[in-house]
C-alpha cells in the first residue's frame, strides 16, 4: 500500500522562517528515481493580485538544511547531495519570469531535493522566498504555495539591495544555520559597508552580538535599524527589552512607546502587547513619573481583561490604580478600580474594602459606603482603621437608616 506523501511550503521573509514537514518512512537510493519534473509556481501581491514581470532565482538548500530536511537514511544522505549539486550546483541554477497572470514555470528540477524560490531586488515589494520540500514522487509537476510579495514602504526594513549585498546576506545566514556566529557576523557586516542603509541587516547584526553577549554593539545596531525605518517593531521591541535589562529605564519607556504606537495604529493587541504596556508603566514608574505609568498600567489591564483573565497579580495592580486615583481625589475612577481588585481577589487587604467605602461616601453614596465599611470590619475587627471606620459607619447608618435596611434585605435574598 502506498503511503501519501504531504508537500508542505513555508514562505517567510528573508531571514526568518516557519517550516515543517510531515515525517515519512526514509527511502534507500535504491528507490530514488532522481526523474525531474516542473514547478508551476504564481506570484501574487498581499491582495492576491497577480504581479507580472518578477525576476525568479531558485537555488538548491544549503547542506546543512539538505541533511535535515531529506527524510533519508544517514548512509545514503551524502550520496544523494552529491547528486544534487551535479546536476543544479550549490548556487543560482535557474532564473525566470513572472507572465502577465503572474505564473512562472520552473523545467528540469531534480527530485528529491530541497529548494529555495526568491525574489529579491525589487524596486516595489519585499525580498521574499519559499522553500520547496520535493519528495519521491509520480507526478511531473509541482503546484507550490503563492509566492506572496509584501509592498514596501518608504524606509522599509527591507531595502532593496544590490546583488552584492545580498550574497553576503546570504553567506551571513548560512553561517547561522550552521550555528557560526563568528562567520556569520563577519559576512553581514560586509553587506552592510555595501548598503549601509539596510535597516534588516543592522537589526539581524544586533541578533548575532546578543547571541554573543555583546549587548553594547547590539544596541547600537538596533538604533540605526530604528533611524533608518521609524515603524520597525523588531528593533523597537529588542531596544525596550536591551535598555530595561541595563536598567536605563527612561531609554526602555521611550523605545517601548514607539514600539506601542505602531501597534495601536495597527490594531487587535495581543497579550504580548500587554506585557509590553506593563513593563512601560514600570519604567515609566521606576523614574519617578507616576503620572506617566498609570495609563499603561490601565492599557494592560484592558487589553489583559478583554483578551485573557486578569489574576490576583493583577488585584493587586487595580488596588494600586485605585489608590492612585484616591489620592487625586478622583473618586469615580478609585470606585473603579478598587471594585475590580476586590472582583479578582475578594480576599485582597481589608483595608482595599475601607478605602472602596471612604470613596462611595466622597462620591455621595452613603448606602454603598456603608456595606463596605462594614466588610472591612467583618475582615480585620482589630485594624487600625477601625475606631475610625466605626465611628463614620454609625454616622451613616443615622444618616441612610431606611436605604441601610433594604441593602441588607437585598443581600439576605
Amino acid at each position: 500500500m502506498k503511503k501519501l506523501i504531504v508537500l508542505c511550503v513555508g514562505m517567510a521573509a528573508l531571514v526568518a522562517l516557519n517550516l515543517f514537514c510531515l515525517a515519512q518512512e526514509p527511502k534507500t537510493l535504491d528507490q530514488l528515481s532522481f526523474k525531474n519534473i516542473k514547478i508551476l509556481g504564481k506570484v501574487v501581491d498581499e491582495q492576491g493580485n497577480p504581479v507580472p514581470n518578477i525576476k525568479l532565482e531558485m537555488e538548491l538548500a544549503p547542506e546543512v538544511e539538505l541533511k535535515r530536511d531529506l527524510n533519508l537514511p544517514e548512509i545514503e544522505i551524502d550520496d544523494v547531495i552529491e547528486r544534487l549539486k551535479v546536476s543544479v550546483g550549490d548556487g543560482i541554477f535557474t532564473t525566470v519570469t513572472s507572465n502577465e497572470k503572474g505564473e512562472y514555470k520552473i523545467s528540469g528540477v531534480p527530485i528529491p531535493g530541497v529548494y529555495y524560490v526568491f525574489v529579491r531586488n525589487i524596486e516595489n515589494y519585499l525580498p521574499t522566498r519559499i522553500k520547496l520540500f520535493l519528495n519521491a514522487s509520480e507526478q511531473d509537476e509541482y503546484k507550490p504555495q503563492d509566492l506572496v510579495l509584501r509592498a514596501r514602504k518608504a524606509g522599509s526594513a527591507g531595502l532593496a539591495i544590490s546583488e552584492k549585498a545580498m550574497k553576503e546576506v546570504e553567506k551571513s545566514r548560512k553561517a547561522m544555520v550552521e550555528k557560526n556566529t563568528k562567520k556569520a557576523i563577519k559576512h553581514i557586516l560586509k553587506a552592510l559597508e555595501i548598503e549601509p542603509k539596510y535597516a534588516e541587516g543592522h537589526y539581524n547584526l544586533a541578533v548575532m552580538y546578543m547571541s554573543a553577549k555583546k549587548r553594547d554593539d547590539a544596541i547600537k545596531h538596533l538604533e540605526k535599524a530604528a533611524e533608518i525605518q521609524k515603524d520597525y517593531k523588531p528593533a523597537l521591541k529588542t531596544l525596550g527589552e536591551l535598555y530595561l535589562f541595563k536598567k536605563d529605564y527612561e531609554k526602555a519607556a521611550h523605545y517601548f512607546v514607539l514600539y506601542l504606537d505602531v501597534r495601536q495604529k495597527e490594531g487587535n493587541l495581543t497579550l504580548e502587547d500587554a506585557k509590553i504596556y506593563f513593563q512601560t508603566g514600570n519604567c515609566f514608574q521606576a523614574i519617578n513619573q507616576r503620572d506617566k505609568a498609570v495609563p499603561f498600567f490601565q492599557n494592560y489591564l484592558g487589553i489583559k481583561q478583554k483578551v485573557g483573565t486578569l489574576d490576583q497579580k493583577d488585584s493587586l495592580l487595580c488596588s494600586d490604580l485605585g489608590s492612585y486615583y484616591y489620592m487625586k481625589k478622583d473618586h469615580k475612577s478609585a470606585i473603579i478600580f478598587y471594585s475590580a481588585a476586590i472582583k479578582v481577589n475578594p480576599e485582597i487587604a481589608a483595608e482595599t474594602y475601607m478605602y472602596l467605602g471612604n470613596s462611595y461616601v466622597y462620591n455621595r453614596d452613603g448606602v454603598n459606603g456603608i456595606k463596605y465599611y462594614q466588610k472591612y470590619l467583618e475582615l480585620d475587627p482589630n485594624g487600625k482603621f477601625v475606631p475610625q471606620v466605626k465611628n463614620v459607619l454609625e454616622k451613616l447608618k443615622k444618616m441612610y437608616p431606611h436605604k441601610d435596611e433594604e441593602k441588607q434585605k437585598q443581600e439576605k435574598k
